[in-house]
């Protein structure tokens, strides 16, 4: 029966990589995302911020990251995102450093300073300019390759361009990749072979006790509402403001074609809330001699 629970929403996420029982399953993420040798993997990790049931989401500010660090004292900042908004480089950068300054208290050498790695899965996409699905990011220089420090990196992963069919699977990172776009499509008493290892059976039956746990179902999905609404919210902030830039265009390009607009022009063209209607308008605005010509046909 399939787990019914989605992977991809933040709560879910960290329920199954920061859990009671998540050490092997985070060990295994994070061996496959540094594609650590299979003889020098990592052996150890402490998850900073585990799971907790008093994570609820009622709170809407409730941080739902891993945080964990390994035996070296590297500080890994592990998370899941739905979207990239215009400013997400931004944010991971913003957040790596603040990880990264505050490992320092007044008094401590710069020595005590440990690297911190940020991993990030999205379900968007984050680079266009790219094919790749892992982008794996560090200080460089840009002409020679070195690398300036190994305190700083950060991987992102975006999920709509991975494509592999499930059979094709041949590595920990690609079925790890695989889990988190198909988790709660996945039956954990039959699954393909390629996932048929000892950390994704684990994780797939973390999500399936989740299912029959009601305390954890209703949570996971009050967060998939939360989500969903803040999506909305988001698109309709981001169509809002290009209906503002559009109508900013037809007014600045009609100005200098035709002439300043009249006062009931300028009123006709901040009544239209349709961006399609304005992307129309902005389209023929150089070939419209008159303002009237340009809104003919438009309601007023």
């Amino acid at each position: 029966m399939e787990t019914g629970i989605d992977p991809k929403v933040d709560y879910a996420f960290k329920r199954v990589f920061a859990g009671d029982e998540s050490r092997e399953i985070l060990l295994n993420l994070l061996n496959a995302v540094l594609n650590r040798p299979e003889d020098r993997p990592l052996c150890e990790i402490e998850v900073l911020n585990p799971f907790s049931q008093k994570e609820t989401l009622d709170d809407r500010l409730a941080i739902l990251d891993v945080k964990a660090r390994d035996d070296q004292g590297r500080e890994f900042i592990i998370e899941m995102q739905m979207l990239a908004h215009r400013e997400f480089r931004e944010r991971l950068l913003f957040y790596l450093a603040k990880d990264y300054s505050q490992q320092l208290k007044e008094g401590d050498l710069w020595e005590t300073l440990r690297p911190v790695i940020v991993v990030c899965f999205i379900n968007d996409v984050l680079c266009p300019e790219t094919t790749g699905y892992h982008g794996r990011y560090e200080l460089l220089d840009s002409d020679t390759g070195m690398r300036f420090s190994s305190h700083w990196g950060i991987h992102v992963f975006e999920l709509p361009k991975f494509h592999k069919p499930v059979t094709e699977l041949d590595s920990d990172i690609e079925r790890w990749t695989f889990f988190l776009q198909h988790g709660e499509e996945l039956d954990p008493d039959n699954l393909p072979a390629s996932l048929q290892t000892p950390s994704i059976r684990l994780a797939t039956g973390v999500l399936e006790k989740m299912s029959h746990n009601t305390l954890e179902r209703d949570q996971y999905e009050a967060r998939q509402r939360n989500l969903r609404d803040d999506a909305s919210r988001l698109a309709n902030a981001e169509e809002k403001g290009q209906v503002k830039a559009t109508r900013a265009v037809i007014l600045q390009i009609g100005t200098k074609r035709i002439g300043t607009p009249p006062t009931e022009v300028v009123a006709q063209l901040n009544g239209i809330d349709d961006l399609d209607r304005l992307v129309q308008l902005a389209d023929r605005i150089l070939d419209c001699p008159t303002w009237d010509t340009l809104l003919e046909g438009n309601p007023k």
